[in-house]
């Protein structure tokens, strides 16, 4: 029984309810300051003195915290239940307001693109602004992909009803999407989020119910999905056609501040290393007797973590003392999200699938989302989404909001490294070989769900892509496109059914954002780098570490991880990951041989 089902968020923190007139009055307080801001500062960029400048910088974040607050509020009210109509009005109108008074700071970076060369290097030398220098240098780095104004804000405008409502659209759709399973108490109308959570069922028959039912009822709307796909393909096609971006994935590399070459080399690296899947895959179709792994299998639980689900506040109490044992700090900020309300962990009527972290700009403390059912992936995933939280808390303690974010590719860092240390943390706590075996197994799931499937989501991204520059791509041949890239990591160690041919439509990000994939598979092979770090350097390491993530976002990824000693521009610096991935998989089977031989 999973206990604590009465835990949600208190959103209450930041407003009373969709109709508290707070709202409006602060929406409007923004609009006041946004104004008041153009009036001040539209044209006189090129005047402006350092000191000046950092103010008018500082001019901007007030607004933009309050719109982060406004917006991440309705966010959240709609993903709690996705079905209630105000909910749902209120996320449309506040994203609209939200995305619309952002543009209006768009002529204040549009100036900045365009300072004079030689001021602009004086700007970055002044001490005034050395909070601000990697904001400013970011803000250039997109000169050359800038239009004029009236079409930047006209792009930002038509995005309202483009992008964001077909992204809306899957969402709501998928949430709203009800079918019958038959699980271990019996048949039960579920939804997609709920299925997902018996994935890791003990009860074969039951994880094949759950697995076919939501891709089937995915499948149903599948040329539904397949329209609004090829749409945002062409959009984002249009898109780097106007910016003079040749590469596909040259918007998100721009954001995230990395070259392909560096993608490049890890995306070729991890695919060298797919037979370490299938060499996994057969070992786990042996341990659970199976001559025939299947997909519905490839969650299936180990050890006796297959027999029941364990009770949300044993979770919790785990991870808790996990993080404390890294450094007492963490365990302080992690207490916090569950005493004081921030975090929504159980899957609900409504609520769309996926575990998430809300953070709202340095002023509002982080908010978590997701689908908590008891098993060990999902505590893997508490402390996933945990690490997030302290990760936001970490840099809004030093930063501004212009500066607290990282890219996302490090967002990912603390949130793999808490699910690291706990797995290790395990580990040397179990003597029994059977859980050994279990852990093992779960933390090498973990890394191909985060390197080599994430690999996999990227390839056939660019694959469709890539295709849609000829035409609509027909669902039919994104399906099989999609078995293909899957036969790619497991080759034929699993099966697949007709019914995988709908996996592309289980991860919103293709939908919802674009390219970010290959985030999980370099914060996951960053992660082992790191933890290997700490091995060898224990308390010195947790210092450097601190404070790497207080510098948030305020540095390029390239000069916060030469902090930490790794050059990520190096070829081989990929291949450290698979070293130790290979390390677990050779624990694994001395693990399983052990328990052979005392069995035999």
């Amino acid at each position: 029984m999973v206990t604590g089902q009465d835990t949600r968020w208190d959103l209450g923190k930041l407003y009373a309810s969709t109709d508290d007139p707070r709202i409006r009055t602060d929406l409007e307080a923004v609009r006041g300051q946004i104004k008041a801001f153009k009036q001040t500062y539209e044209g006189q960029l090129a005047s402006l003195s350092a000191a000046a400048l950092r103010d008018a910088i500082e001019a901007m974040e007030g607004p933009s915290n309050a719109l982060e607050r406004l917006a991440g509020y309705a966010w959240m009210e709609f993903y709690t239940d996705t079905r209630v109509e105000a909910s749902r009005a209120l996320y449309q109108s506040l994203w609209s307001d939200y995305t619309l008074l952002l543009t209006e700071f768009e002529f204040f970076k549009q100036e900045l693109k365009y300072l004079d060369h030689a001021h602009f290097a004086g700007l970055l030398a002044a001490p005034e602004l050395a909070p601000y220098r990697y904001y400013l240098e970011r803000v250039r780095m997109w000169t050359p992909h800038t239009l004029p104004l009236e079409q930047e804000a006209l792009l930002v405008r038509k995005n309202i009803t483009g992008e964001r409502a077909w992204s809306q659209l899957y969402t709501e759709m998928t949430a709203s999407l009800k079918f019958l399973v038959h699980g271990p108490d019996g048949p039960k109308e579920m939804g997609i989020a709920e299925a997902r959570g018996l994935r890791t069922s003990s009860d074969r028959a039951v994880r094949k119910s759950a697995h076919e039912a939501w891709l089937a009822a995915l499948g149903r709307e599948g040329h539904v999905f397949g329209t609004v796909f090829n749409t945002l393909m062409q959009d984002h096609l249009h898109t780097l056609e106007l910016r003079k971006v040749p590469d596909l994935m040259g918007l998100t590399l721009l954001e995230h501040d990395l070259s392909r070459e560096v993608i490049d080399a890890l995306l070729t690296a991890t695919e060298a290393h797919y037979p370490l899947v299938q060499r996994y895959y057969t070992l786990k179709a042996k341990l659970l007797g199976y001559t025939d792994l299947a997909s519905h299998d490839l969650m299936a639980p180990l050890g006796a973590q297959a027999g029941g689900a364990v009770p949300f506040d044993t979770a919790k109490d785990l991870v808790i003392s996990t993080l404390n044992s890294f450094t007492p700090r963490f365990g302080e900020l992690a207490k916090r999200f569950f005493s004081e309300q921030y975090i929504d962990p159980f899957p609900t009527a409504g609520k769309p699938m996926g575990a998430f972290c809300f953070g709202l700009g340095p002023s509002v403390h982080p908010f978590i989302f997701m689908n908590y059912g008891g098993s060990l992936h999902d505590i893997t995933t508490l402390a996933h989404e945990l690490g997030h939280g302290l990760h936001y808390v970490m840099a809004a303690q030093r930063q501004t909001l212009l500066n607290t974010y990282t890219v996302a590719p490090l967002l990912e860092t603390v949130s793999i490294f808490s699910e690291t240390h706990m797995y290790n943390i395990l580990l040397a706590r179990e003597t029994d070989a059977r859980e050994r075996i279990q852990l093992l197994a779960s933390q090498l799931e973990g890394a191909i769900a985060s390197i080599s499937r994430q690999v996999m989501y990227t390839r056939w991204e660019l694959r469709a892509y890539d295709r849609r520059k000829q035409g609509i791509i027909p669902v039919e041949e994104l399906c099989t496109m999609w078995l293909e890239e899957l036969r790619n990591v497991y080759g034929d160690t699993v099966r697949f059914s007709e019914l995988d041919q709908w996996g592309w439509l289980t991860n919103p990000f293709f939908i919802t954002q674009r390219f970010v994939c290959y985030s999980y598979a370099f914060g996951q092979l960053l992660v082992y780098a790191l933890y290997q770090q700490y091995r060898e350097d224990g308390r010195a390491f947790v210092e450097k570490y601190l404070a790497m993530l207080e510098l948030g976002g305020s540095v390029s990824p390239h000069t916060l991880l030469a902090g930490m000693g790794l050059d990520i521009a190096d070829p081989d610096f990929w291949e450290q990951g698979f070293v130790i991935v290979e390390d677990l998989l050779d624990k694994l089977a001395a693990a399983v041989a052990a328990v052979q031989k005392t069995t035999a």
